[in-house]
């Protein structure tokens, strides 16, 4: 059968009618007839219909559905496919262990379970940036080696020490030197710049360079060559060969292969991270005593291990976002071993607060400086300075002033930042970053409990918690509780109407009430309504509490669990406040100084009626009239020698939950998809990779399951028609909004390259007919075709936006705000007026 003839067949079966995808389990022979038509049974016998010997797929109708697949993958799909077949992983000698020269700047936990325990395979992740990589590494090496003989290209190199090949880029055989090629994305190439190589990419060269000399290639310089893979820029690190280091990078993997041969795992610890790792190989993890926020109020992580709290989660924006807001979820606690730490200071104003995480530990910032870069004028200053003078070099700044060297580089061409301006971040800009990628001057995103704009107040509630504040209750008796008013204390005469229904006696100094209940002095239950809650810590703020002449409101206590009791209110109510801050003071007839402990509260998300002193509503409505909520931002990230247990939490979905103080941190998420954690740990599986289903699944529950995703498959398929058949009536229809949508027409100027290249192709037949004397250059014909130009244009849909939908809700009356069913309307008869 020809090619024509075989694609003409292959084209029919592609256009066939029928609704089922193509596939090989019915692919008819290549008799034309089915397997059915075949004798025995497997179909493999005589054809009884055309008495053909046996059955053989039909070549077309393989092609057809290798052509329906091909369809559905994307250009970089089909690279990373195509660059695995030129390049294949090098085989494992039989017997041996899966170690290269290339696991050097491989995590080793993930180096042991690749080879212990293969069952669990590897951590789907996308491989898009490391196939643009793939692309930049095929290409460059393919080059060098056709443009310059003296270079090998993707040299195969046998380490006798192990028992898998390695491949070394590139060799330059006049400068006997060994390179390798490394591409790097933003966060990569900004470290390089900072920091220079890894120290195991240099145990990588010092490997390959040692096994190249055991065979008589002689090198004596080892060279890194790293690409940005988004500008193309590159960076050029050279170091000469050294016998020692080559032969201790080697025993490095020899250490290795012993570990596993013993089964040591404690010798194989998790000392990787980025998405180049298993998720077995990676923790998401915090020291035990950091403070989460609970709907029990602030606890500590490892108080909390091995149980199922409610944590404070944030909600999703329709588009996936986080929002600002959270809401509570029950979540799993669990401890994830012994891990070394990294300090985060992190600041916000005066407040102060350090978190201790593990480096793989991601969070959510915006990557927008407070300042911006993270600079301030007097480092602009001194940067522009020393480089106008020519007697120093970017990077030479950017190791004295301890800034990076982008922020030299923009520094230093004359850029100044308007520091009048605070930078803004909407919920689609925060990205996330781990712990060790961190860099100072980086915002990171807050959270709180939606603030309720009812709560109201509770009388009897303000009472208790001036009671808690200034009451007293005598220990080692049944007496009640009393509390002494001062006719010369402002407060505490504001306060006396709250105890009218009390027993009030007068006295010389003031007024005395009694016979209040003894567990007003108790902590206030955190389960109670909001509107309790804050009405309670009202009261509380005006016995303990002040509020300064520029509005910022603070509660003094010699008892840190009365202070942490007022953060957990704040954070369960939905009120913003900071860290606890202790400081030493002599008190009253006191002699030695004592501990004096004290929390912030931010006024703005106060009521008015919250401030029962006069004074203290008056300044109070300074600080709520001009002030703006500020996040975190980062001071320093630091090493330290704490490697001990850590904790965290496990939240579907989200992937994130709040710490105290209003920090938004994200979370371990390798086992949130496992619902049979228990028994992944009977059979002693890791639950990334256990069945969801657990061990012995009924046969009924997987068919039911498959039969709702084949159910919603259908209607997937059966949606796109249904949109594929009604937007082209819009076609033509004038613009603008009919009911709640909005209908516009789209135009994308895109080149016309099927036409260039057809043209191309006559052109270039054309040159072959003509005479070889007259005819010239192929080049010269080819250079007068142009390239045109098309354009697309579309019909689009959209929902008017939220904000102004809101808006009309809100403004319009009933009849002007259409329904659905009535917007369908005019977008049908736009549709046929068109």
């Amino acid at each position: 059968m020809t090619s024509a003839l075989l694609f003409d067949e292959a084209r029919t079966y592609l256009e066939s009618e029928t609704d089922a995808p193509l596939s090989l389990d019915v692919a008819p022979c290549s008799c034309r007839h089915s397997r059915t038509t075949h004798a025995g049974a497997k179909g493999n016998g005589r054809c009884s219909e055309c008495g053909c010997a046996r059955f053989r797929i039909n070549i077309a109708y393989e092609l057809a559905v290798q052509a329906q697949e091909a369809d559905q993958r994307t250009a970089l799909e089909d690279i990373a496919t195509w660059l695995h077949r030129v390049y294949p992983r090098p085989e494992v000698d039989e017997g041996g262990l899966d170690i290269g020269a290339s696991d050097h700047d491989t995590c080793r936990r993930q180096i042991y379970l690749r080879n212990v325990h293969p069952e669990l395979g590897t951590d789907p992740v996308d491989e898009s940036a490391a196939v643009l990589g793939e692309i930049w590494h095929d290409m460059l090496t393919r080059a060098l080696a056709s443009l310059y003989r003296w270079y090998l290209a993707e040299v195969p190199v046998r380490v006798p020490e192990l028992d898998r090949d390695g491949r070394a880029d590139l060799i330059n055989l006049l400068r006997l030197c060994v390179e390798d090629i490394k591409t790097c994305g933003p966060y990569t190439w900004q470290r390089i710049g900072d920091k220079g190589p890894k120290l195991q990419h240099w145990k990588q060269l010092a490997t390959y360079a040692k096994a190249l000399r055991a065979i008589g290639i002689m090198i004596e310089r080892m060279r890194l060559r790293y690409i940005d893979r988004a500008t193309g820029q590159e960076e050029i690190f050279e170091m000469a060969y050294d016998e020692y280091f080559a032969l201790e990078s080697v025993n490095d993997l020899v250490r290795m292969k012993i570990a596993i041969r013993m089964r040591d795992e404690d010798a194989m610890p998790r000392d990787g991270s980025g998405p180049t790792s298993d998720a077995i190989c990676r923790e998401y993890c915090l020291a035990g005593e950091t403070e989460v926020v609970t709907r029990d109020g602030i606890k500590q992580l490892r108080d909390l291990a091995g149980q199922r709290p409610a944590l404070l989660v944030p909600a999703r924006y329709p588009d996936g976002g986080l929002t600002w807001h959270g809401e509570w979820w029950e979540c799993d606690v669990r401890s994830y071993g012994i891990q070394p730490l990294r300090r985060v200071e992190l600041r916000r104003g005066r407040q102060k607060k350090v978190v201790y995480a593990t480096p793989e530990h991601r969070w959510i910032t915006s990557g927008i400086a407070v300042a911006p870069l993270g600079l301030d004028r007097a480092i602009c200053d001194a940067v522009q300075r020393e480089y106008a003078a020519g007697e120093t070099t970017q990077r030479a700044l950017a190791a004295k002033y301890g800034i990076s060297l982008a922020q030299v580089s923009r520094v230093s061409t004359g850029w100044r930042p308007d520091y009048s301006r605070r930078p803004v971040a909407r919920h689609h800009d925060w990205r996330k970053v781990t712990t060790d990628e961190l860099k100072p001057g980086m915002r990171l995103r807050s959270i709180r409990r939606n603030a309720l704009t009812a709560l109201r107040e509770a009388p009897f509630a303000v009472a208790q918690g001036f009671v808690y504040g200034d009451g007293s209750a005598p220990h080692g008796s049944d007496a009640a509780g009393s509390l002494m008013i001062y006719k010369a204390s402002p407060k505490d005469k504001a306060m006396l109407s709250y105890f009218s229904g009390h027993e009030i006696a007068e006295q010389e100094r003031g007024w005395r009430v009694g016979m209040l209940p003894r567990t007003w002095k108790d902590a206030p239950r955190l389960d109670e309504n909001r509107s309790f809650l804050l009405s309670w810590l009202a009261g509380y703020v005006a016995a303990d509490g002040t509020v300064s002449k520029s509005g910022q409101v603070v509660v003094h206590s010699a008892r840190r669990d009365s202070i942490d009791l007022v953060r957990s209110i704040c954070a369960i109510v939905g009120v913003g406040y900071g860290p606890v801050a202790t400081h030493l003071r002599t008190g009253l007839g006191q002699t030695e100084p004592s501990e004096l402990h004290s929390v912030n509260i931010r006024a703005a998300d106060l009521p008015e009626w919250f401030f029962k002193i006069e004074e203290h509503r008056l300044r109070a409505a300074v600080q709520r009239s001009t002030d703006r909520r500020t996040d975190w931002t980062v001071h320093s990230v630091k090493e330290t020698d704490r490697v001990e247990e850590v904790f965290c939490a496990e939240v579907p979905d989200v992937e994130a939950f709040a710490l105290a103080d209003e920090l938004l941190t994200m979370n371990c998420r390798f086992r949130s998809a496992c619902w049979n954690i228990p028994a992944a740990e009977a059979a002693g599986v890791s639950p990334e990779f256990y069945t969801i289903l657990g061990p012995d699944a009924e046969p009924k529950m997987i068919e039911e399951i498959a039969a709702t995703v084949h159910e919603w498959d259908d209607l997937r398929k059966e949606s796109k028609k249904q949109y594929d058949a009604v937007l082209p009536i819009l076609n033509g229809a004038p613009a603008g909004t009919y009911g709640i949508y909005v209908v516009s027409e789209k135009t994308r100027r895109m080149p016309d390259y099927k036409s260039y290249f057809e043209r191309i192709e006559r052109a270039r037949a054309e040159y072959l007919a003509w005479p070889e004397e007259g005819r010239g250059d192929l080049a010269d014909w080819i250079s007068r075709i142009e390239l045109t130009y098309r354009t697309d244009v579309w019909t689009e849909v959209k929902l008017v936006r939220a904000a102004q939908r809101a808006k009309a809700k809100k403004g319009a009356a009933p009849k002007e705000l259409p329904t659905e069913a009535a917007a369908e309307g005019e977008l049908a008869n736009a549709g046929a007026a068109a």
